[in-house]
Formats: structure tokens, C-alpha cells, sequence
């Protein structure tokens, strides 16, 4: 079955595009659009494909050690899977079986907090692996109890989502109707009326589960939900130094900022008391004028110094894409949209496909060009 699914599905644009042709409208452009003219998404793409690294000829890269370590917690390589809030739209449980995935593969995974399963069910999932990406909301004690549910499921590393101080104004969810709490339309049963596999699933998980929700947010709302709006809205807010600060005081484990374009203020979040940062345009779905990955690294590393732990995120569609932003100063490399993508290509089993490929692609990568391992990388840069 491996040997056939890399006959079929080789590469990550292979699988994006049979995860188009069976997603409806709204959940196609919800996963695979950004914001405005994708003009940001683009320029992820457009740089890091521009990177290029020299092989030398000269070498013993036999078998590639991709095994790394990062805040305590050894992976079998540095990359792992990016938050996707409302990933579910993609597949039912999309969150659920990337989290199961990880962990068989010993590498990281970043639970929502915009997710269809509890922080505390990830966490089980995904064992050691698991990351909690935090959305700071504007009430406090939604902030609070989050951390004290992420401290109490075992997660050791929280990443704290920097980039999004208000909801962003997205075109195409305006004109696909769509909105969370989802709401059923002539718009979205059309869409779904003519994607038959994509709808079937989530039948028969409504069917046997109920209706898919943000299940980490329902201790904050009404019984009938009449809240659940306000509650949403309340985790787009500004991330200010007295609140990032709070979270440094309460929380135990590693804090690390995601969403940091800027260096200098990538020095003031460490001095905050920050353990690392995601150098990271939220894959150009909030902002449409904002630098790419590529553009900042070199100089976010050549500011923090070579100990700090820098993580990036952002264009990553290949193997060979995580050794160009690990090359430009990236310790570990994130990316959400791909696994997704091939949850919404193959259901359960597109999960460990793609990581298959990343694994593959990124060994291969590193053996072309004669690379022990990733740490040697930046010696590569042309």
C-alpha cells in the first residue's frame, strides 16, 4: 500500500490536488486561500524556491542523521506539523489522526486551540509529541483555565499565536458564507451536493459523533451556544507585554512566541522571557503585505545568535523546502497546510503518507548534497 500511494502521490502537489477536486468550495478555499490577493502566500513560495544550496561532491551522506533535539524532547527530525485551526473542514478528525501520525513517526505536533478534539485528547493522542498553539483571549480567565488544562494534560511547550490581534477579513469565506459557529445555507448544500466523498464523511461522523465544533472553547460558552460568537471573537486580540509576560509567570514549561517577523522585537519577546520564536507570516492568512520566512531569517538569527531556538514556518512543500529554511538559520521547520491537504487527499491514511514524503524527500535531499546531518546545513547555503 506505501509503494502505491508514492506511485499515485509522490509528491505534496500531488495530493493537494486530488484534496481539491474532493473538498466542497468552502472548505477548498477555506484550507488552500490567504487573505486578499494571496499576495504573502505567493512570496512564501516565490523565496524559498529561490534558495539554493551547493552539493559537494566529495562525500560519505550514506544515511543521514535527521535526529534532533529541541527543548528537551528529542524528534526524528526537525520539522513537524503546524497548527490548523479548524483543520477539521478538511477531513473529520483531521487533527485527531495527524496527532496519531506523529507520534508513530517521532516528530512534533502542534495541537489548535481551534480544534475539533480537546487540547487533553491531543495530548493523549500525540503522547511526548505534542505542542499547544494558545490563542490569548481578551478574558483573562478563558486564558487562564486554558493553561491550567495544557499544564494538567502534560504538554511541556506552548506556542503563543502573536499574529493575530484582530479576525482577519477573508473574501472568499465571505462569499462561501462561511462562518464558525458553521451555519447550513443554499450556498454550502450545493457545494456539498456536488463532493459526495467529502460529505459522506462527515455524515457518518455526525451520525456517530455529533456535530463537529471548537471542542476546547465549549466550557466558556452558553449551554445553547448563543455565546459562542463572543467567545471566538475574544481569542483575536493583541498579545501586549503585561499579557505575555502573565503567561511566562503561570505557565511551567517552554513559551515560545509564534509569529514573529520582526528581529528586533524577536530579541524583546526572549528577553520577556520567551524560549524560542516562529519566524512566520500565519501562511499569509492574515496579512497580505507581510515578509516571508526567507526574508527574515538571516537576520533574526544573525540578531539572536546562534543558541536560540529559531522555528519557521510558511511555503514548506517538500523535503528539500525544510532544508532551505533550516540552511537560511531555522533550528526546526513547521507546516500545516500539506498534512492537511493529505487528510482531505486520503483520509486517515494520508496522514502518515505525508510524512512519509517529508521524511523521504528531506533524507534524499540531504544525501544529494552530501549533508550528515541537518545541523550542517547553513555550510550548504550558495
Amino acid at each position: 500500500m506505501t509503494e502505491e500511494l508514492h506511485r499515485h502521490f509522490p509528491r505534496i502537489i500531488d495530493l493537494e490536488r486530488r484534496a481539491r477536486q474532493r473538498l466542497p468550495g468552502f472548505a477548498r478555499d477555506f484550507i488552500f486561500e490567504g487573505v486578499d490577493d494571496n499576495a504573502t502566500m505567493a512570496r512564501n513560495r516565490a523565496e524559498l524556491s529561490e534558495v539554493t544550496l551547493t552539493p559537494r561532491s566529495l562525500h560519505d551522506a550514506e544515511g543521514p542523521d535527521l535526529a534532533c533535539t529541541l527543548f528537551g524532547q528529542q524528534y526524528a527530525a526537525p520539522f513537524g506539523v503546524s497548527p490548523v485551526g479548524g483543520g477539521e473542514i478538511a477531513w473529520p478528525q483531521a487533527g485527531s489522526y495527524l496527532a496519531s501520525a506523529a507520534a508513530r513517526a517521532g516528530v512534533a505536533f502542534t495541537a489548535s486551540t481551534y480544534t475539533a478534539a480537546t487540547l487533553e485528547e491531543l495530548r493523549q493522542i500525540a503522547g511526548p509529541m505534542a505542542w499547544l498553539q494558545l490563542y490569548v483571549s481578551s478574558r483573562d480567565e478563558i486564558t487562564v483555565d486554558l493553561l491550567n488544562r495544557a499544564e494538567a494534560a502534560g504538554y511541556e511547550v506552548l506556542l503563543v499565536t502573536m499574529d493575530v490581534p484582530a479576525p482577519a477579513r477573508r473574501a472568499h469565506d465571505l462569499r462561501n458564507a462561511l462562518e464558525f459557529p458553521f451555519r447550513f445555507n443554499l450556498i454550502k448544500l450545493w457545494q456539498m451536493a456536488i463532493n459526495p466523498v467529502w460529505s459522506w464523511a462527515n455524515l457518518r461522523h455526525v451520525l456517530r459523533h455529533g456535530m463537529m465544533d471548537f471542542a476546547n472553547l465549549r466550557p466558556y460558552m452558553d449551554r445553547d451556544g448563543r455565546n459562542a460568537a463572543d467567545v471566538i471573537a475574544s481569542l483575536s486580540a493583541p498579545v501586549t507585554a503585561d499579557r505575555l509576560s502573565a503567561i511566562r509567570d503561570r505557565w511551567p514549561g517552554k513559551l515560545v512566541a509564534k509569529g514573529v517577523l520582526s528581529p528586533t522585537e524577536a530579541a524583546k519577546l526572549r528577553d520577556l522571557g520567551c524560549d524560542g520564536v516562529v519566524v512566520s507570516n500565519h501562511g499569509g492568512r492574515q496579512y497580505d503585505a507581510a515578509p516571508s520566512p526567507v526574508e527574515v531569517l538571516p537576520a533574526m538569527r544573525s540578531l539572536l545568535g546562534p543558541d536560540y531556538p529559531i522555528l519557521a514556518e510558511g511555503g514548506v512543500r517538500s523535503g528539500l523546502d525544510i532544508c532551505r529554511l533550516i540552511a537560511l538559520g531555522a533550528d526546526f521547520v513547521c507546516t500545516g497546510r500539506p498534512f492537511y491537504a493529505g487528510v482531505a487527499a486520503l483520509g486517515p491514511r494520508g496522514a502518515d503518507h505525508v510524512l512519509d514524503v517529508f521524511l523521504t524527500e528531506f533524507a534524499t535531499a540531504l544525501r544529494q548534497i552530501g549533508c550528515q546531518t541537518p545541523r550542517d546545513l547553513p555550510e550548504f547555503l550558495f
